[in-house]
């Protein structure tokens, strides 16, 4: 979990009319969802938000209205193949922030053991890094055909490693740069960057 979504208004493009926001992973106690959401409502759309549990909904909602924000609960990579064609829009911005990636595979701790063993037991769900990079791509290529010719993607967890882009959205970085996108932010943290927002134009 970074802050690289806190950079993404600047970057944002001029959208079409019928575009929206999405976000695939709500808010963590972070704000994201709410901070796309007023960013949606300030560019006159909507922020759609996609979690495989309703607890940020619960949550956000208990503190007063949300306003702005549309709620669906399943798994991202599929509400994106067989959701999200069935509303009739494009995608100014999209946020990639769900499925937690390990950062070290070799210090899993007790509360990352048992959000494994929870999503397991829940959802048939293995938790490992190649699954969550996986689930990523699937999302970015199920959603790719209906992003706005001008959009903005914003990628949590995501650096470079060997000048390779690794983490959540390694591969998604890979793909969107060979689709004519362009990295215009990392978010750095001494040598490291943990997120990555790329735009078209």
């Amino acid at each position: 979990m970074g802050t690289v979504f806190q950079a993404a208004e600047q970057f944002l493009t001029p959208a079409s009319a019928d575009c929206v926001f999405v976000e695939i992973g709500s808010d963590r106690y972070e704000g994201s969802t709410m901070h796309f959401a007023k960013l949606a409502m300030h560019k006159q759309t909507v922020l759609h938000t996609v979690d495989i549990i309703n607890d940020s909904q619960i949550r956000i909602e208990r503190q007063g209205p949300a306003e702005g924000i549309i709620w669906h609960v399943g798994v991202g990579s599929l509400w994106a193949k067989n959701v999200f064609p069935t509303l009739g829009k494009k995608i100014s911005c999209l946020y990639l922030d769900n499925f937690d990636y390990d950062w070290n595979v070799t210090l899993i701790n007790q509360d990352i053991q048992n959000q494994k063993k929870f999503y397991q037991e829940q959802f048939g769900i293995v938790m490992n890094n190649q699954n969550c990079q996986i689930e990523h791509l699937s999302q970015m290529l199920a959603l790719y055909p209906y992003m706005d010719k001008a959009s903005t993607v914003i990628c949590d967890d995501t650096y470079l490693s060997n000048e390779c882009w690794i983490g959540k959205c390694g591969p998604v970085v890979t793909f969107l740069l060979a689709h004519g996108y362009q990295i215009v932010f990392t978010e750095e943290v001494g040598s490291m960057s943990y997120g990555v927002i790329l735009t078209r134009t």
